[in-house]
């Protein structure tokens, strides 16, 4: 069985969820392999498409305004609306996937996050079988990625999301063979009760990691290593964009601020920010950090992880930081509702507030000498290993095989 996994950038949540699920089915011996547009991850089979260029004709007559790209087409329908929005993605692109020799010679074609690359007249132009697993709601929504995005901006955007859902549900209709994999469920519930996908199986299914790499390690040294404070209560938050409203880091702040003593916790941040934190408690900026092991030793410097997300699936750092031990302190949305259990690998906030957040890190502060790293580790293993994910993923794809 040949499976080609499919995913705009082999960076990002679901990229490399996308490629440890890649690795996962080669070492138990399926023949798989990864296509991406961007930023392609080191390994096995793994292959990229040049990005799109104009031939000279196609230049030229761009120039006197006789030929536009599906770019040129995009930028016309978004031009002058205003919104707040992280990413908005659009159903056609300048990609034909269709014919490109991996996707002819595969058996299942597993689509990833494949925003801005896929173009969804590709059901229409294949008969091959897919499995798309769902890292986000783009899929079955018009450009907006989650559903807050949509409400935050359906005045601006309200036709426009219209237009883009329709197409995108009249062109998955095409596909015959086609079913849904989702990572939590949550999305399994809003992607079951959508337009695109309201008849097509669904398989719950979450994201895998490395447990060789996320592992327990001593906190003191990690905190070494890193040069983090050893007498302090350390709370880490992960984010690509740390100016993320979905991500919620201004709910974490006015919650750390009305924390009881304060002053003897320390925030330590992984991403990307454009404005200087600026409160009572002790905060500490690392920048980027890809290395697996690195980030390893990270979770394992912390006493709690925390995601205050407004919006959220199945993240891998949720997974990463059990793998190590580590408690989460988080939110009750998205996959966090299925895997967080208060008390014992982690806490839940009663909800998505400032003041949520805060009644539930105060709540950890006081326990925190109940968790066991131990335990906390191997329920991650039981739950979230590549032997496990790649056995329900081939089931998923032999019964696909059989069925059409």
């Amino acid at each position: 069985m040949k499976v080609l996994h499919i995913s705009t950038y082999g960076s990002g949540g679901g990229g490399i969820a996308a490629f440890r699920l890649h690795n996962a089915l080669l070492n138990v011996g399926i023949e798989s392999k990864y296509l991406c547009l961007e930023n392609p991850p080191k390994g096995e089979n793994i292959h990229t498409v040049p990005s799109f260029k104009l031939t000279p004709s196609q230049y030229i007559l761009r120039k006197l305004g006789l030929y536009k790209t599906e770019i040129d087409k995009n930028i016309k329908l978004i031009n002058g609306l205003k919104g707040t929005y992280v990413f908005f993605s659009f159903p056609y692109t300048n990609y034909d996937l269709s014919t490109h020799p991996l996707v002819q010679e595969a058996d299942i074609i597993n689509l990833h996050w494949v925003a801005n690359f896929l173009d969804y007249r590709f059901f229409s132009k294949t008969n091959k079988k897919i499995v798309w697993t769902l890292h986000d709601m783009n899929p079955f929504q018009g450009g907006f990625h989650y559903h807050d995005e949509v409400l935050d901006n359906n005045v601006a955007f309200g036709e426009l999301e219209k237009k883009l859902t329709d197409i995108k549900v009249n062109n998955i209709k095409q596909c015959h063979n086609l079913e849904v994999i989702t990572l939590c469920n949550w999305m399994k519930k809003e992607s079951s009760n959508s337009e695109a996908f309201s008849n097509r199986k669904h398989n719950l299914i979450p994201n895998s990691l490395d447990i060789s790499k996320f592992k327990i390690y001593p906190k003191e040294l990690a905190r070494q290593v890193f040069d983090l404070p050893q007498d302090k209560i350390i709370l880490l938050f992960v984010s690509e964009s740390l100016n993320s409203k979905r991500k919620g880091m201004d709910l974490l702040l006015n919650a750390l601020s009305a924390v009881d003593d304060s002053k003897n916790i320390c925030l330590a941040t992984i991403g990307n920010s454009n404005q200087k934190i600026e409160s009572k408690f002790e905060t500490i900026n690392l920048g980027n950090i890809s290395d697996e092991r690195a980030l390893g030793l990270l979770y394992a410097s912390a006493d709690a992880y925390i995601l205050s997300s407004r919006e959220d699936n199945l993240p891998n750092v949720m997974l990463e930081s059990l793998a190590c031990g580590t408690p989460v302190i988080s939110t009750p949305v998205g996959g966090m509702l299925d895997v967080i259990k208060s008390g014992f690998n982690g806490i839940l906030a009663k909800e998505v507030s400032a003041e949520g957040i805060r009644e539930a890190i105060e709540a950890f502060i006081k326990t925190k000498d109940v968790f066991s790293r131990e335990k906390i580790r191997q329920f991650a293993i039981d739950n979230f290993s590549p032997e496990i994910q790649a056995k329900k993923y081939i089931e998923v794809y032999e019964n696909l095989m059989n069925k059409y």
